[in-house]
């Protein structure tokens, strides 16, 4: 290595350092944000007919929040002496299509979950994770 090459990769260096440096300022000058006064609202129908029940949520974010929503979760995990319940006419969105409540779970799911059909809002994502939540994520900004 000439002492040129020695030179460019100690510059190299210090720039890295430099922007690393700027960067960590960066993170800790701002305030992290936080949410206040978030709403939750939940509601239940039973469909006599179906003999299916549907859950609707809202969430509200209120201006005082200087954070996002970006997802909510719910336990959809199997409680113990639970009844059966159908996995018949559940579906899940997936991308321009959907899935069956079957379907979606994943593989290597950790406990047994209740059978569960979900909704999105638009551009949002929806699925079942191995842990037995139903979850909905945002789109990023």
């Amino acid at each position: 290595m000439t002492m040129r090459d020695k030179n460019h990769c100690w510059m190299l260096i210090l720039i890295s350092l430099i922007l690393t440096a700027t960067n960590i300022q960066n993170v800790f000058a701002t305030e992290p944000p936080y949410l206040s006064n978030i709403e939750i609202k939940a509601s239940i129908n039973f469909n006599a007919q179906s003999g299916l029940y549907s859950y609707q949520y809202s969430i509200k974010n209120s201006q005082d929040s200087t954070g996002n929503l970006v997802g909510l979760d719910i336990d959809i995990s199997y409680p113990s002496g639970g009844g059966i319940l159908s996995k018949e006419e559940l579906s899940i969105p997936y991308g321009k299509w959907s899935r069956t409540f079957k379907q979606s779970v994943p593989q290597y799911a950790k406990v047994t979950m209740i059978p569960v059909g979900m909704e999105r809002p638009d551009k949002w994502i929806v699925g079942i994770s191995v842990y037995g939540t139903a979850g909905w994520g945002a789109p990023l900004p």
